[in-house]
């Protein structure tokens, strides 16, 4: 027997495979953790350098703002009319106050022009939104400006040309609460440096900036700050400058090397040479993530702690078995391996090895099976219904209850014996006819190939299917076959029996899916399929109308054999005509037999005329709408089965021109019948009166009234011109009822009367 040291080694060996699945999740999860961290910090940067923009865009906006607003008040017509004022003249009072109501509104609607103004140098004033200073000095008083003196700020800002231009370079306050501001000054005229004749001030709160910089420095216990390009901090007193060092090569702030907790993200202006930055805490940007880490680390020592006590748990159960086995088994045998466990590892394989190989075996000869019981069902060789069942299950047919229907699909073909090649050929249609009809019909279907070029199927439900249903089935089994023809250029026919009710009914259902197979005419037929019908397939059997007569028709009417066709429709009602107590059924079948002999002619020939096969269409749907009379009804088919056969000899033998010319022949012969008709043209030219006109037009562009008008004009002209007979005479010959009806048509297609036209003839010659 094995030692217990043998026993725990294989406890082992579980314990260490368990861990080593718990170890993998937890490594992943914890690389997928540091990712997830990293990928936060970084969005969380990215948002603060898209705040920083968004911050940017405003105040650039802001600035575009006061350059459009100084640019407004250069072309402003009040403001240069003040400016071109002489000084000379003491009452400048309402040039001054069409300026202040000039530029109110800009200080009323956007709080950046709250302490803008205008200063006219030659008249020493001062125009605000708010009013206006007769000298400077007292707006300077007014407004409570510190940072500079009254000269140096007369100096700065109004006594030199400054092109907008902001003053950074010393701190300036105004009001009572000393905002710091930052003076945008353009001298106007534009381009006159020389000699300024007024500057426009705009004194902008420095809030309207710091404000939107804050609000991305303080979100992560940062502050923020504006410089220009020569490196001046121009506002943002709150930085710490110990933290900054300027790099003059590269024109940029950088962190001091000891300050690795801080990061610093700039962002340059689009108007001006000033750069925003902002420096955030890396410990702020990463205090959102920091309950994720705390949460992390307590699901992953849960998971640890919990993931181990389950490894015990499963090595020990699982080890049970296998220490079991290996106390039952002898020295003897054990020693033949150097590992126990791959001892039992052999012997368990082999049997399952043995157990699988006996289950192919099994599953191989289960189709075999499964197909002798379906042959046999279809057959009648099963007596009982017990019996019947216990096949089944046996085979495992899968069968779903004891209702359904039984279906034949036969691949169309003329092989009357079958080599190797073309047997290899039907099985690979076989597999495909089945391969489609398990997909149609899932789980309710079983196939099996009865013959090299059939595929018998049964369909079972639990319950008897209804009407509704059993058009579905029938649906669907005319969609399979077209499906196949077009997917997998297979043509097929199909029968489907009736519904059976009983497992031993199948072999009837079979029988008449059987029977009601459609007969194989020609390889360029279309696929059919078709449902057994009890009254259908009896009358088939009762009445002279065969597969061969209806060959021989179809065949004659489409080589135009005229003669030949009247022959076999004389033959059909002669050979039908006896079957006097039968007569209604039997008419009713050949009816509808040359009704779809007549469909099927032309649905294979598209080079029929197309009016001729729209009038065919019409005159059988008004023939179905009425009640059947066989010899009217029947000699209404012969027509239009005589009318194609002309049409198919027109068009192949002659063509068109042959008929058109004997409609001429006939009109030349008979124009001067007053009665001629076109119901009289058309029975001489054996076509249809409807298509008589259209064809004529076809061919000759002319419609045939107007043409028959012409021939019978053409003879009146000679006779007026060649004649002395009377105009009453002349009408009579040429096909008119009386000399009124011909004068008129002659006026209409000549001009004139006939009397005069024989006149201007008479004249001519």
């Amino acid at each position: 027997m094995f030692s217990d040291r043998e026993k725990v080694h294989v406890f082992r060996r579980f314990l260490f495979s368990y861990m080593l699945i718990l170890a993998l999740p937890l490594l992943s999860s914890y690389f997928i953790y540091h990712v997830s961290i990293k990928k936060i910090e970084q969005q969380a940067s990215e948002t603060s350098n898209k705040m920083l923009a968004e911050a940017r865009n405003l105040i650039d906006q802001k600035s575009e703002q006061v350059e459009s607003f100084v640019y407004q008040l250069t072309k402003n017509n009040d403001v240069q009319q003040l400016m071109d004022k002489d000084p000379a003249e003491r009452d400048r009072t309402y040039e001054t106050y069409k300026v202040v109501k000039s530029i109110e509104p800009y200080g009323l609607t956007n709080p950046v022009f709250k302490n803008a103004y205008i200063y006219f140098h030659n008249l020493d004033l001062i125009v605000s939104p708010e009013s206006a200073f007769i000298r400077s000095s007292d707006y300077y008083k007014a407004k409570l400006l510190k940072g500079l003196t009254l000269e140096e700020w007369n100096k700065r800002f109004h006594q030199q040309y400054q092109s907008g231009f902001y003053q950074t370079d010393f701190p300036l306050t105004i009001g009572k609460k000393q905002e710091p501001i930052i003076p945008y000054i353009q001298s106007i005229p534009l381009g006159t440096k020389q000699n300024p004749q007024a500057s426009i001030v705009v004194l902008i709160d420095e809030k309207e900036i710091t404000t939107l910089l804050d609000q991305v420095a303080t979100q992560y216990d940062g502050s923020s700050f504006v410089y220009d390009q020569e490196g001046n901090i121009i506002f943002g007193e709150q930085i710490n400058k110990k933290m900054l060092v300027y790099n003059k090569k590269v024109g940029e702030y950088q962190l001091s090397a000891d300050q690795d907790q801080f990061i610093l993200i700039e962002t340059k202006s689009n108007t001006n040479k000033w750069t925003y930055a902002a420096v955030i805490s890396k410990k702020q940007l990463s205090k959102d993530v920091q309950h994720i880490r705390t949460l992390h680390l307590l699901v992953a020592i849960m998971t640890l702690l919990i993931g181990i006590a389950i490894s015990l748990i499963f090595s020990y159960r699982n080890s049970l078995p296998l220490k079991k086995l290996l106390g039952i088994i002898s020295w003897t045998e054990a020693t033949k391996l150097k590992n126990p466990y791959d001892f039992l590892h052999s012997n368990i394989t082999e049997m399952i090895q043995n157990n699988n190989r006996l289950k192919e075996q099994v599953q191989k000869q289960m189709p075999i099976l499964q197909d002798s019981v379906f042959r046999r069902l279809i057959g009648g060789e099963i007596s009982s219904v017990k019996e019947a069942y216990t096949l089944i299950e046996q085979a495992e047919v899968p069968l779903k209850g004891s209702y359904g229907f039984v279906g034949i699909i036969q691949i169309v073909h003329f092989i009357k014996e079958f080599n190797r090649e073309m047997l290899d050929e039907m099985s690979v249609a076989q597999l495909v006819i089945q391969a489609e009809l398990q997909e149609i019909f899932q789980g309710h279907i079983f196939c099996g190939n009865i013959k090299a070029d059939q595929v018998a199927f049964l369909l079972t439900y639990q319950q008897k299917t209804s009407d509704e249903e059993e058009k579905q089935i029938e649906q669907s089994l005319k969609t399979f076959v077209r499906k196949l023809e077009e997917k997998n250029a297979l043509k097929v026919n199909g029968g489907l029996g009736k519904q059976f009710k009983n497992i031993l009914d199948i072999h009837q259902s079979y029988e008449q899916a059987r029977v009601s197979l459609p007969f194989v005419h020609s390889i360029d037929q279309k696929p059919s399929f078709q449902k057994y019908n009890v009254i259908m397939m009896e009358g088939r059997l009762e009445y002279q109308f065969s597969i061969e007569v209806e060959l021989r028709l179809i065949t004659a009417v489409s080589n135009g054999e005229v003669a030949d066709v009247k022959e076999i429709l004389a033959q059909i009602y002669d050979d039908n005509q006896d079957k006097q107590y039968l007569l209604q059924q039997i008419g009713t079948q050949i009816l509808s037999s040359l009704k779809g002999t007549i469909i099927r002619i032309i649905s294979k020939n598209i080079q029929l005329n197309q009016g001729l096969v729209d009038d065919i269409f019409s005159r059988l749907e008004e023939m179905s709408q009425k009640r059947n009379e066989f010899y009217h009804d029947f000699q209404q088919l012969r027509k239009m089965i005589l009318e194609l056969t002309q049409n198919f000899y027109e068009n192949k033998r002659v063509g068109g021109l042959a008929t058109i010319q004997r409609i001429k022949d006939c009109i030349n012969r008979d124009f001067s019948d007053s009665n001629l008709t076109l119901q009289h043209i058309a029975e001489v030219v054996n076509m249809s009166q409807k298509m008589l006109p259209i064809m004529f037009k076809e061919h000759t562009g002319v419609n045939i009234s107007d043409y028959i008008e012409d021939v019978r004009m053409n003879y009146a002209k000679k006779q007026l011109l060649e004649t002395d007979d009377a105009i009453e005479k002349i009408a009579i010959a040429s096909g008119y009822n009386s000399g009124h009806s011909f004068r008129r048509a002659f006026k209409r297609n000549t001009g004139t009367s006939p009397s005069d036209y024989r006149k201007m003839l008479k004249t001519l010659e």
